[in-house]
């Protein structure tokens, strides 16, 4: 194609673009060599797309521009992500840094983050926070939704913000009726154990929340994906989960097709082509489409403590057993939930809330959500 500047009658004279975007807006081919005035690495025809972020001086194409009304900016994608609140009720986009809700004053809901909101990670270790991941170290997060009944969703915020501000933020969720869904930044197994650091969720029951007597809330778990030995130990690890559907499902306390579906499993060869790239996979019991994590949804919502904690031990036990296996003991049924549970047992002082929900001691008290481990 030639650009718009060149007469026809010229276009073999003159060089191929070589400006900045030449690459990534390729719709341009050739150009003069003209510089934009103000955007001296871009040339003429690729500057006039080119717009700056007012927040970070950022140069980019006016298609990955946002325009944020309070206050007056025009900024780029990265600044929307993780500096903009879009309010649901008058479709204002606003700073979060400068304001604590709409400037519209619209209400219930302007304190949610949008759904597509991501920060920058922040992981937490039990002896350090903000530090770079370790590899090899299982790092999971939480997205835990909720409904709240008889509160304002800006009240449950607060609440929220108070008690666990800079660990987890709140977003919007359009599946949830008159809800949010909390989500954490990336931790160790150890750092979850802290004293008290769910003690938010005892609040948030008081306060008439709810998640797993609903039909709306679910809880996911992120696991990073440097958390797994290759390929082989991902492919062990999700099959795990896929091939274990009665007792997966007995556990987590729901069965959603939609959401959390088993099937991919049972397909053939469909995992080993996810994991090689060679296919997309569904957004199914596991997920494996993120880039940096790979996302367990099986999980109903709860706020009861011991319930989160059981879920989370169990993604991380589910990855530590897998990460030992060998083909001959996969042969053998290594992967069978019966394996996985003996070995649960065997490590019940590390999994020990884990252990209490798949118990069989008439005492647990849990005993009216309890499996059992050697049914399976």
């Amino acid at each position: 194609m030639t650009d718009v500047h060149v007469p026809p009658d010229e276009a073999t004279e003159v060089e191929p673009c070589s400006c900045d975007w030449a690459s990534t807006y390729a719709y341009i081919t050739t150009c003069s060599g003209e510089p934009h005035p103000d955007y001296p690495d871009l040339c003429m025809a690729h500057g006039r797309d080119a717009r700056t972020c007012d927040w970070c001086s950022r140069t980019m194409h006016h298609y990955d521009m946002y325009y944020c009304n309070y206050p007056s900016a025009t900024i780029c994608e990265p600044c929307y992500n993780d500096f903009v609140v879009r309010c649901d009720h008058c479709d204002e986009y606003y700073s979060m840094d400068d304001y604590s809700g709409c400037p519209n004053d619209c209400g219930q809901g302007d304190r949610l983050l949008n759904y597509g909101y991501k920060p920058y990670p922040i992981f937490h270790d039990i002896d350090a926070t903000d530090v770079p991941p370790r590899p090899g170290v299982v790092y999971m997060g939480v997205e835990l939704e909720m409904e709240s009944r008889d509160h304002a969703v800006n009240d449950c915020v607060d609440l929220i913000d108070r008690r666990l501000g800079g660990f987890v933020y709140c977003k919007e969720d359009g599946s949830l009726s008159h809800g949010l869904e909390m989500v954490t930044h990336p931790f160790t197994l150890e750092y979850a154990h802290t004293p008290n650091l769910w003690s938010v969720l005892d609040e948030l029951r008081r306060m008439g929340c709810r998640s797993w007597n609903t039909t709306t809330c679910g809880m996911h778990i992120h696991v990073s994906r440097t958390a797994f030995d290759g390929s082989a130990h991902l492919y062990r690890f999700t099959q795990l989960v896929l091939k274990n559907e009665p007792a997966c499902v007995s556990f987590a306390g729901r069965k959603n097709d939609t959401y959390a579906s088993f099937r991919d499993g049972y397909q053939p060869g469909f995992i080993a082509k996810v994991i090689k790239g060679r296919a997309h996979g569904s957004r199914g019991a596991v997920n494996l489409q993120n880039g940096a994590t790979v996302e367990v949804r099986m999980f109903r919502g709860s706020l009861r403590i011991n319930r989160l904690l059981a879920n989370l031990e169990f993604v991380h036990a589910a990855v530590g057993y897998t990460r030992e296996l060998t083909v001959p003991q996969v042969a053998i049924g290594a992967l069978s939930w019966r394996a996985f549970a003996t070995w649960i047992t065997d490590h019940r002082n590390t999994y020990s809330h884990l252990f209490e929900y798949l118990s069989l001691d008439p005492g647990n008290p849990n005993t009216n959500t309890h499996i059992d481990i050697t049914s399976f």
